[in-house]
């Protein structure tokens, strides 16, 4: 399984839309210990069209789940189509989310619910 998470920084889970972050950070479980396995720029973090979805899919294309700390509706209905796990957070640090998700600590999460229409909390 390989997480993605949106940052500006490299070391935080970026604030604002998911697919404007300037990287995306993916990390994987190797035993008991999460790595980083590879930092990509995001050549598309400064535009803001419909085509966003599509062309960051294109960076991030080999993840299973993504984590951020806002994503619009309509981009997560469509990458929940897909077969993308999305999942917002509070916490700050990308590598504590990504040891969170990895260590089943469900209540850290919210997950985009269809018949909601809104995302509701992982552990429901």
């Amino acid at each position: 399984m390989k997480i993605v998470i949106s940052s500006d920084d490299k070391t935080n889970i970026r604030k604002g839309h998911f697919g404007r972050g300037h990287y995306f950070m993916f990390f994987v479980r190797d035993g008991n210990q999460v790595l980083t396995r590879e930092v990509k720029e995001n050549p598309y973090f400064d535009q803001d069209d419909h085509q966003q979805v599509d062309r960051v899919l294109g960076v991030i294309r080999d993840s299973d789940v993504l984590i951020g700390k806002s994503m619009g509706r309509a981009s997560a209905k469509k990458l929940k189509s897909l077969g993308k796990k999305l999942l917002l957070t509070q916490i700050d640090s990308a590598h504590e989310a990504a040891t969170a998700y990895f260590n089943n600590e469900l209540e850290r999460f919210l997950t985009w619910d269809d018949d909601a229409k809104k995302f509701v909390t992982l552990a429901q």
